[in-house]
């Protein structure tokens, strides 16, 4: 069944043909897709409540209500990473008192995969990046003054031989640092939802 997730901070809105069991118990709100206007009074009210903490819109075709969605917003692209090492280690970043995986907006002309090496390099002041396979992509809201933004970030697992790493303060990364198998779950104590979907859909968690 397709379906689209979207983070807004801690909160989540959930695009689908039809919300299953599951969604509707752990939904605050829910909209049947009837016309745009509805939607961007049921999204607009979505982003004002914090007490929403969950929504869930659905109709016939997710794919063509998401189009509708992101006509809302100012859509940016941007692309990261899961760089692991020989010992099976991914570079984590702690940024904006975060856990943080490195990633970035892509510069105009680029490729989604040219922007997401070049972006892991600066990040993390490593030369050598390779791109080994697609992990998943994800979507988060959030505003530049007062308009509202959706970020599109596609992620890949990449393999780095570099150990030297130096964190891009300019981007407010205070430190970077390897996370090994045995520390993972401690890293995504403090991170965001939209990181934990990464790491999640990078499948390290079944090794």
């Amino acid at each position: 069944m397709q379906r689209y997730k979207v983070f807004f901070n801690d909160r989540t809105l959930f695009f689908t043909a039809r919300p299953d069991n599951e969604l509707v118990i752990n939904s605050d709100a829910i909209y049947k897709f009837d016309t745009s206007n509805g939607l961007k009074r049921f999204t607009e009210d979505f982003l004002s409540k914090e007490h929403l903490q969950a929504a869930v819109i659905y109709g016939h075709s997710p794919k063509e209500i998401f189009k509708e969605f992101r006509s809302f917003f100012r859509n940016i692209q941007a692309a990261g990473g899961m760089v692991f090492n020989d010992k099976k280690e991914f570079i984590g970043i702690y940024r904006r008192s975060k856990n943080d995986l490195p990633k970035g907006k892509l510069e105009k002309g680029e490729t989604i995969e040219e922007g997401a090496v070049r972006e892991v390099k600066e990040e993390c002041g490593i030369s050598n990046v390779e791109i080994l396979n697609r992990i998943t992509e994800t979507y988060h809201i959030y505003f530049i003054d007062e308009t509202p933004v959706l970020k599109r970030t596609h992620w890949f697992r990449m393999y780095t031989n570099d150990n030297e790493l130096t964190p891009q303060t300019e981007e407010d990364i205070s430190e970077i640092f390897w996370v090994s198998l045995s520390n993972i779950k401690e890293f995504m104590t403090n991170t965001y939802p939209s990181i934990e979907e990464v790491i999640i859909a990078s499948g390290i968690l079944n090794n």
